[in-house]
């Protein structure tokens, strides 16, 4: 593992197990669904953040315009991000450059992680 994910929140996932769910989850764009906790990008580095799947209270989409779209100037373009609640209100931004990933993300939490809105 190269980078080792760095928790975030209060929960944590002992170093054996990290590296074998890392190594296991499921891919989709920047971030990651694995068995004992989701992994979550930061700017630059896919899969950088986690968090252990019995903090998360929620994972939603948030869709964004970009500024020409409102100004007249520039390019009109639609950002999608993913959100993800956890730890009593504290809250995850992850941007991905294609809104179907993240439906693909949303899809995969709903049918295995049904518990989790």
């Amino acid at each position: 593992m190269m980078f080792k994910p760095y928790p975030l929140g209060s929960g944590r996932i002992d170093d054996a197990a990290l590296a074998e769910d890392k190594k296991s989850c499921r891919k989709i764009g920047p971030c990651g669904i694995g068995r004992r906790a989701l992994y979550l990008n930061s700017f630059f580095i896919g899969r950088r953040y986690y968090v252990p799947l019995s903090m998360v209270t929620r994972v939603y989409k948030r869709v964004a315009m970009s500024r020409g779209g409102f100004s007249g100037k520039g390019i009109f373009a639609t950002l999608s991000y993913l959100v993800v609640e956890f730890d009593g209100g504290q809250q995850k931004v992850c941007n991905f450059k294609y809104e179907q990933q993240v439906d693909d993300f949303l899809n995969v939490i709903r049918a295995e992680y049904p518990s989790i809105p």
